[in-house]
Parts: structure tokens; C-alpha cells; sequence
């Protein structure tokens, strides 16, 4: 799984503007551990469509279950159907070792996730 720094240091060219939302990750990932909403920084580097789903982050929420567990809830749009309107979909955020949430391979699962425990 490619890290959200790495995914940063591929889209932005400057410097300047790299540390600036390596800045905004930091504080992204303080907002986490506290519980907090989530950003645009979040839907933009962590989740994007695939073969299945598009427009993935719409209307989306962070919730932490009661073992700890991180849950990103969002919508998206079936790519082949779009016209059947916006789904819900849940997935497990996962943490690499230097701390950077990751979200399955970066796109929405396909398959059945086990469901947080509340």
C-alpha cells in the first residue's frame, strides 16, 4: 500500500506546497485521534474511485468503535449505474507504521469488511 506521504511527494512539484499539506496531514491525523471530522486533505489522498465506484468521499464521516478500530462511512456512485444514485459505503482505515492512514488498496472495497463494533 502506497503511503499518503508518498502519494504527496508524487502530486506536488513545489517544496512549498508539500510541506504545506504534510502540515495540514499532521493536523488531519491529530483531528483522528480526537475524534474529529474529517477534511478534504483525507478524501482527496486516501480514497479515490475504481473499476466499481466513483465520486468515493461524498458526505463522509469518521467513527472509532469501541476496540479502537477506525471506520471511514462515505458515499459513492456506482461507476456502471450512476443514475441509481449515491451509496453508503464503509470501510476499515488502517495506520502504517509511521502513522499515515491508509484505506484498503486507496479505493473502496469490493468485497464484503467485517462492521465496526459499537
Amino acid at each position: 500500500v502506497e503511503s499518503l506521504n508518498k502519494k504527496i511527494e508524487k502530486s506536488y512539484n513545489s517544496e512549498e506546497e508539500k510541506k504545506e499539506l504534510l502540515q495540514q496531514v499532521k493536523v488531519l491525523k491529530e483531528n483522528l485521534d480526537k475524534g474529529n471530522g474529517v477534511s478534504d486533505i483525507f478524501k482527496k489522498y486516501i480514497i479515490s474511485g475504481n473499476e466499481k465506484f466513483v465520486g468515493t468521499g461524498h458526505g463522509s464521516t469518521i467513527i472509532t468503535d469501541s476496540t479502537g478500530c477506525t471506520w471511514y462511512i462515505y458515499h459513492s456512485y456506482l461507476r456502471d449505474n450512476p443514475g441509481k444514485g449515491r451509496l453508503v459505503l464503509l470501510d476499515k482505515i488502517e495506520w502504517t507504521e509511521d502513522g499515515w492512514p491508509y484505506i484498503n488498496t486507496g479505493t473502496p472495497s469490493t468485497k464484503d469488511v467485517w462492521s465496526p463494533k459499537l
